[in-house]
């Protein structure tokens, strides 16, 4: 292959990439942007550092949506705080409670102050105008 036909196949390439990097990012922020749901980044294994990074990550995604449905981000770490001696087993356990609790909270918070959004964006409910509301 020439010289000339690799500058061009490696520039067409670099547009490609491009270009799906950017949809990819438009992808990711319009999910973000109709999340409801709080988001849970945990603990993966007993060592695991990168708990808070990967929470940074979905904190700046919400901030670029504007997070108008007020979505937080949990960190829930491995014997962290009172739960110095836990082992895996409760760390399992304390993850499962906290989210059910924390969703039971979350819903109860949306039905309060997005009721119609809620009721039409996710109970399904037809008929909603979410225009009016």
């Amino acid at each position: 292959m020439s010289p000339e036909l690799c500058i061009i196949a490696a520039l067409v390439l670099f547009v490609l990439a491009w270009y799906a990097h950017d949809w990819y990012r438009a992808y990711l922020l319009s999910q973000y942007g109709r999340q409801a749901e709080n988001l849970y980044v945990i603990s993966k294994r007993p060592n695991d550092r990168s708990v808070y990074q990967r929470a940074e990550v979905h904190r700046r995604l919400l901030e670029e949506t504007q997070n108008d449905l007020r979505v937080q981000v949990h960190m829930l770490i491995f014997q962290e705080g009172e739960h110095v001696n836990e082992n895996w087993g409760e760390f399992e356990a304390r993850v499962r409670t906290f989210i059910a609790e924390d969703r039971k909270a979350r819903h109860v918070w949306l039905r309060e102050n997005r009721r119609l959004w809620y009721l039409k964006e996710v109970k399904g409910i037809s008929g909603i105008e979410l225009d009016q509301a």
